[in-house]
């Protein structure tokens, strides 16, 4: 995979990431999720979102590099 489709690759997951944020608020609010499982995913999520984030600056890097 070239660095341009794997930049793409991440932005997508990331982009995906960010859209399951919402839903996992929106299962917490409407009660379909509890709020020691929502914390658990959350932070989960975050951790993913992190290093997706790393992973995209490495990219960008080695693209300009």
């Amino acid at each position: 995979m070239g660095n341009n489709e794997s930049q793409r690759f991440l932005q997508i997951g990331s982009g995906s990431a960010s859209e399951m944020d919402g839903e996992l608020l929106r299962a917490k609010d409407l009660g379909y999720l509890a709020k020691p499982d929502y914390a658990k995913i959350a932070d989960e999520l975050s951790q993913i979102r992190k290093m997706l984030s790393s992973l995209l600056r490495k990219v960008n890097a080695d693209r300009k590099g």
